[in-house]
């Protein structure tokens, strides 16, 4: 797991410090180009440990990224934090009956592996 913010920062501090005031604007202009599209990369990919919010368009209808039918995840009310369960029957619901609007979720995280 990285931590995105991290990597962005490390990669400005390296892109800062490839100044040379005796290299060409040529140079640095393609050197920049390659840290700005490998940021872009980063910032393209999934989010790891970042809440979800159950959010909705103007017909009242879920326009945000879901977990699975009966997939357990974490949900946040900004408050308290409990394991769920997404449900789907005429719509959908969490199986302990919470309204999802001012909720959000992440998925649960990998169980620890033992090392033998």
């Amino acid at each position: 797991m990285i931590d995105e913010k991290k990597l962005i920062e490390h990669l400005r501090v390296v892109q800062d410090s490839e100044y040379d005031e005796n290299r060409d604007d040529d140079y640095f202009s393609g050197l920049d180009a390659g840290f700005e599209r490998s940021i872009d990369i980063v910032n393209m990919q999934p989010k790891v440990n970042e809440w979800i919010p159950f959010t909705f368009d103007d017909d009242g209808l879920l326009d945000c990224a879901l977990p699975e039918i009966d997939e357990e995840m974490l949900i946040s009310d900004g408050e308290d934090v409990w394991i769920d369960t997404l449900m789907e029957d005429d719509g959908y619901y969490l199986d302990s009956g919470c309204e999802l609007k001012g909720l959000a979720w992440m998925p649960l995280p990998e169980p620890h592996v033992k090392e033998d």
